[in-house]
């Protein structure tokens, strides 16, 4: 983002995703910093390290539609196209975030949704601090500037803006999420 804005500055004209990445550019640099102090104090390569020895994975594409329930109260998860060599607490992270976009996200219901996952995989106090980091880290808005800045384009989307502006109203859920995680649900 800091390379953009300064090629921005340089070419003194802007279009309105430039427009976008200014308004957003403080805020979010902020916070990207934030979370990754808390992935560093959360012990985030160590535990990419560990998980990757040990032949963990993220499904990267966790919805309610990817999950089954027999009977008898096991579950089963499917659609496996998109996994990868990641922390499988990335999966809770992007299931949170659906949940707060998909929904009027509440603190009992976040409070619910760790205690479910805790029951099958315990979550200690870096897995905690290391969800806050996920959930704050404005990873759509940064994603979509950067597919935005890396492409070549004649002119601006209407659609582009319109994704970059929902995204950044998402992202806004970040901060609050962290906070809810940090109160300790």
């Amino acid at each position: 983002m800091a390379k953009v804005r300064r090629r921005n500055d340089k070419r003194g004209s802007y279009d309105a995703i430039d427009l976008l990445l200014l308004q957003y550019y403080e805020p979010y640099m902020e916070r990207a910093a934030e979370a990754e102090e808390l992935l560093c104090r959360g012990g985030y390569a160590e535990a990419v390290a560990r998980t990757a020895q040990e032949g963990g994975f993220c499904h990267n594409a966790y919805k309610g539609e990817a999950l089954r329930q027999e009977t008898d109260g096991r579950i089963f998860v499917g659609n496996f196209d998109k996994c990868s060599a990641e922390l499988p607490l990335a999966d809770l992270a992007a299931y949170i975030r659906r949940y707060f976009k998909k929904t009027e996200g509440t603190a009992a219901g976040i409070s619910a949704m760790l205690e479910r996952y805790g029951r099958h995989c315990p979550l200690s106090e870096r897995d905690m601090i290391l969800l806050q980091g996920m959930l704050l880290y404005p990873e759509k808005f940064l994603r979509l500037i950067n597919e935005y800045y890396n492409r070549r384009r004649t002119c601006v989307s209407p659609a582009m803006r319109e994704r970059l502006a929902a995204a950044a109203k998402e992202e806004l859920n970040g901060v609050r999420l962290k906070s809810i995680i940090a109160g300790g649900c």
